[in-house]
C-alpha cells in the first residue's frame, strides 16, 4: 500500500507539473505601452500619422502602413506576411544647363547690380556673401543647375 501511495503521488505530481507548463506556455505575454508623442518629418516636411506610435520598454514602434505611405510605398498583409514595396515612380529628367563664364557673370551682374561677383577658372562663384561651386564641363562651360536650384537664376534668365 505504501508503494501504491508513492506511485499515485508521483503520477499526480508529474501531471500537475506538465499541466502547469502547458498553461504557462499558452498564456499571452503582457506588456505595458504608452502612446509616443512624436513629430514625424519626411523630406523636411512635418507629417501626421493616422495611428499613434507606441513606446514599449524604451523602444518606439511606428505603424508600418502609415510610415510606408509617407515614404511612397505600398503595404500588403497576406497569410501572416507583411510585404512592403516601393511604388513605381516615373523618373524625372534633369536637363543640365550650361553657360560660359563671361555670359554668366554678365547675367548675374544685371540681375544683382549691388553684389560683388567673381568667378574662378575652377568654377568657384562668389555672389555677394554667397559662395557657390559650379561644375566646369569638358567644353569649359559651367553647369548652372546649383544656381537654378538655389533660386539665384531661372531658366528665363538664360
Amino acid at each position: 500500500m505504501n508503494k501504491q501511495f508513492i506511485k499515485t503521488t508521483a503520477t499526480l505530481f508529474i501531471g500537475m507539473m506538465l499541466g502547469t507548463v502547458t498553461i504557462a506556455a499558452a498564456a499571452p505575454e503582457v506588456f505595458q505601452a504608452s502612446i509616443a508623442k512624436l513629430k514625424i518629418v519626411v523630406n523636411g516636411k512635418e507629417q501626421k500619422l493616422k495611428n499613434s506610435p507606441l513606446l514599449v520598454n524604451g523602444t518606439t514602434y511606428l505603424p508600418v502602413r502609415d510610415v510606408a505611405g509617407l515614404l511612397g510605398a505600398n503595404v500588403d498583409f497576406n497569410k501572416g506576411t507583411i510585404t512592403i514595396a516601393q511604388k513605381k515612380v516615373q523618373p524625372t529628367v534633369n536637363t543640365i544647363e550650361s553657360i560660359n563664364g563671361r555670359d554668366l557673370v554678365e547675367i548675374l551682374g544685371k540681375k544683382y547690380p549691388d553684389f560683388k561677383i567673381s568667378l574662378s577658372n575652377e568654377g568657384l562663384l562668389k555672389l555677394g556673401d554667397n559662395i557657390i561651386h559650379l561644375t566646369v564641363n569638358d567644353d569649359s562651360t559651367l553647369n548652372v543647375t546649383p544656381l537654378k536650384d538655389s533660386g539665384f537664376i531661372s531658366k528665363s534668365d538664360l
